[in-house]
Parts: structure tokens; sequence; C-alpha cells
């Protein structure tokens, strides 16, 4: 090559950049390590946990065994047998001196929050020393604070945390209810949920910073104990928890002998139990059967009173950096134009993107299930790598789980929606590995077995028209309910 030509290709180089090769966009892994950064985090071990009942196991065991502390947050916690020996359980170990923080939220659980109508359950467990209990962003303070934004009032804490001692983590879709725990033979229309189960020190400080962000949010009301306690709890959340224990050893219902209470409150909670037979293999729960650590961390976003988002931005950064495949599975999809944006560009570079979500059939929540009844032909059209499964029930979809190219997995809290979105305070673990990958992608695509997936065709105007859809499979007097609350469309900001 003559020197002229040498020199002429050294100035191209120099003077155009735009001639050489345009850097390929960063993968999921070089996202993911731009957030976990090994050197001042460690690997975690990590279990998902879809099947109800190994759910509830799995929180009665890391509570039994908490020595040092217990952090805890719910968005709901129901007054029925499981969550009154949850909190009978929490009584078990304030006795036994572990400090304990509780919080749940005043819009998901209306019960045990409020006075005079179950807060004196939770005023119990504060006769105890080392106890913390508030109720977060109670209604009437916010408005009373006269809010910036008048989505305040309604901003929630929809957390489900269990932090025990500098060990233990379990986050996920779970609420603290039959709903969630009830074996489906014994409850068809439970939930279908997915949780993870971390143990490690560094994912333990994480969850713990996001619970503190919210716990200590100015607005949230304090429960104090009854300074004169005209009815004591005590004896029946302990019934509770050791009927709910026994119960659950496959030492069958208890009597009343030896039991701290009368036997018609017996009676009542054996009654309950009775319809769970399944939960009856507590006995040699071990949590953990050969899972390996994984890098793993949390993200925390908090309701928009505190305005920490550290969720939104960095899903949308995986899914811009998605080069095989995007698998969701979500029971809420309302999606905002942010989250909608992504999934468009994600299509344009031909990647595959596969949602699971409820149908009219299996919805819990009419009104989120009529925008997406009335959106879901216009989304396959704007997003043509989309393909959408609706489940058939009678289970409902829960789980809040999507999966990134096999590599990333995120399993939590937060919904596509508007509410988890911009509205309450969410969480959500991450978890780099390619087995722990797969596996939640292949028992999302075995959920979808009992799904139907919708399909369009388009006019010739460009018009989405229905090929497969609602109206195939749901029953005309529940899909007119759920075009009836269309109506309500303009409430899709806080929905």
């Amino acid at each position: 090559m003559s020197r002229r030509l040498i020199l002429a290709t050294l100035v191209a180089i120099l003077l155009f950049p735009s001639l050489m090769a345009v850097p390929a966009l960063a993968g999921v892994g070089e996202v993911f390590d731009s957030i976990y950064v090994p050197e001042r985090q460690a690997p975690a071990f990590v279990r998902v946990i879809t099947d109800n009942v190994q759910a509830w196991y799995a929180r009665w065991y890391i509570l039994s065994n908490a020595k040092k502390s217990i952090d805890t947050t719910y968005f709901i916690v129901e007054d029925d047998v499981f969550g009154k020996a949850f909190v009978g359980l929490l009584l078990k170990k304030a006795k036994e001196g572990v400090p304990i923080r509780l919080m749940i939220d005043a819009r998901g659980t209306k019960m045990l929050a409020r006075a005079f109508l179950g807060q004196d359950y939770l005023q119990e467990l504060m006769q105890q020393k080392g106890v913390t209990i508030k109720v977060y962003n109670p209604i009437h303070n916010a408005l009373l604070n006269l809010p910036r934004d008048l989505r305040e009032p309604i901003a929630s804490n929809h957390d489900k945390l269990i932090i025990c001692d500098d060990e233990w983590v379990i986050t996920g879709g779970r609420n603290i209810s039959s709903h969630y725990f009830a074996d489906w033979k014994d409850q068809p229309k439970a939930y279908r949920d997915t949780d993870i189960l971390m143990k490690g020190t560094q994912v333990t400080l994480q969850a713990r910073k996001a619970f503190e962000d919210e716990f200590a949010y100015l607005s949230n009301t304090d429960i104090h104990k009854d300074w004169i306690n005209f009815k004591s709890r005590d004896a029946e959340l302990e019934l509770n928890r050791r009927a709910m224990e026994q119960y659950m050893m496959g030492q069958g219902l208890a009597d009343a002998s030896g039991m701290p209470s009368d036997s018609s409150l017996l009676e009542g909670i054996n009654e309950e139990l009775s319809k769970f037979p399944a939960i009856q293999g507590y006995t040699g729960y071990m949590p953990y059967r050969g899972e390996r650590p994984y890098p793993t961390f949390l993200l925390d976003k908090t309701s928009l009173v505190a305005e920490k988002n550290e969720i939104t931005p960095n899903l949308i950064r995986f899914i811009d950096a998605a080069e095989k495949k995007i698998v969701i599975q979500n029971p809420y999809v309302v999606l905002t134009d942010l989250a909608k944006a992504a999934l468009v560009r994600a299509s344009g570079r031909g990647v595959p993107i596969y949602l699971l979500t409820n149908s009219p059939d299996s919805t819990d929540s009419l009104l989120t299930q009529a925008l997406f009844v009335k959106d879901w032909k216009t989304t396959l059209k704007d997003i043509p790598t989309l393909r959408v499964f609706a489940y058939k029930g009678p289970a409902k979809i829960h789980a809040k789980v999507m999966v990134i190219d096999d590599e990333i997995t995120v399993i939590g809290t937060y919904n596509m929606d508007p509410m988890s979105e911009q509205i309450n305070g969410e969480d959500v673990a991450v978890v780099r590995a390619s087995a722990f990958g797969v596996q939640n992608r292949l028992r999302i695509e075995n959920d979808a077995k009992n799904s139907v997936e919708y399909k369009i065709k388009l006019g010739a105007d460009g018009t989405p028209e229905q090929v497969v859809g609602p109206s195939d499979h749901v029953q005309p007097a529940a899909l007119e309910a759920v075009q009836r609350v269309q109506m309500l469309s303009f409430l899709k900001p806080i929905i």
C-alpha cells in the first residue's frame, strides 16, 4: 500500500468516525453490571416460589427462625386465619425478645389498620417491648397535609417484604391472606403468584433500606398500645398461631386441651383451617434444596410522596437492551406511554415479546381489565412481535415476572400500569443467571397452556380487527360487564 493511500485512510478514520462500525447497544448483561457492583456485592442464594403452600411455608420458616430482627411490610394483611396466625407468630417472636417493625397499607389492609375494626390485634402486638407498627399514608393524613399532587392521598406502599436478621428476604406478589396461600385443589380461584426467597447479606441490606425509606415517611400513622386493654387479643392470636402450626405439621385440628382460649373460638379457627387440607406438609420443610447463589440485587421505588424510583428506568434499560426474547407475566396490564414506547422499540429491533395476563374470566380488577380489553387490538398492531395470552381461570394470575433474553429475571410487586409506574411504592428483585431465567420462562409458558392467544388482522384501512379475542371464550354477561366499565377510561392515570 502506498504512503499516500495509508495517509488518506488515517485521515478518513480521524475526520469521519461515522465511517467506523457503529457499536452495538449494551446487552442485558452490561445493563445488569452497571447496577450490580461485584466488589461491593456478593451473590445471593435464590429460590423462585410459585406454589402457594410453599410460599406460606417459606414465610413461616424465616419468621420462626429469626433471632435478631424482623422487618416486614405488606399491602394486605387479611383478618383471616392466615393473617391472624401471621400476627400471632410476630407476637411470639416479640415475646422472645426479637425487635419487630411492621408496616401495613391504609388502603390495602382495611380491617387491621382501622380503630374499632381490627386494629386492636396490632395493639396487642404493641404491648411487647421492641415493637413498632405503622400504617402507611392514611388518607385523612394525606388530605390534611394539602398534597402537592392530587394522587398523593391514594398513594400506597405496595411492597411485600419480610426481612429477617441480616440473612433472609422474601418478596413477590403475595399478600398475607388465604387467597395467596391456599392450594388450588382447596380453593380453585386462589391466585397464581410468584415469590422469590433470597439469602444473602447485601440483598438483605438493600431490602432493609427499601423498607426504611417508606417506614420513615412522616405522614405514616403509628399504632399505639391500648393504655386500658378492655379486651386482650393475646390469647386469640396465640390460639391462631398454635392451631395453624399444629395443622401445618400434619397433627390435625387442635383440641381445647392446653390451648389458651375458649372452645367456641377454637371451633371457628378449626372450621377455617379445615378448608385447606393441602397445607399439612410443613414437617421437614427446608427453604433450599440444592439452589445455587446468583448475582442478585433489589430495586426499590417509593410512592410518589417520596419520589424515589429505581425500578422504572432500569426496566426500560433492560427492555432496550433485549436481543432475543422478552417474556412477561403480569396481572394488570394498562400500558403507560413510557412502557409501550420501550416495547415498540424492542419490537422494531425484531425482539419477540410474550405477554401472559388475565382475561375477564380470571381478573380480580374489572376496571383494569376493561382498559386492557379496550386496548389489546391496538397494542398488538403497534407492537408487531407481541403475542398476548389471556388466562382462562378459574385461578387468577397475580405474578409480576419478567424474563429478558433468558439471562435476566425480575420478580416483585411491580404491575404494568400507571399505579406501579407513577404512584405506589414497589420493589423487585433482579437475578442474572441463565438457568434461573430459563426456569422462570418455562414456568410462564406452562401457565400459558391454560390461556387463549388473542390475535388480530388488519383491515383494508389498517384498522386492527379481532381474529381471536375475549368474545371467543368469555361468557357474554361477563364481557358486557367489562365493556360497561370502559366508560371510566378517564381514570386510567390512577389505575
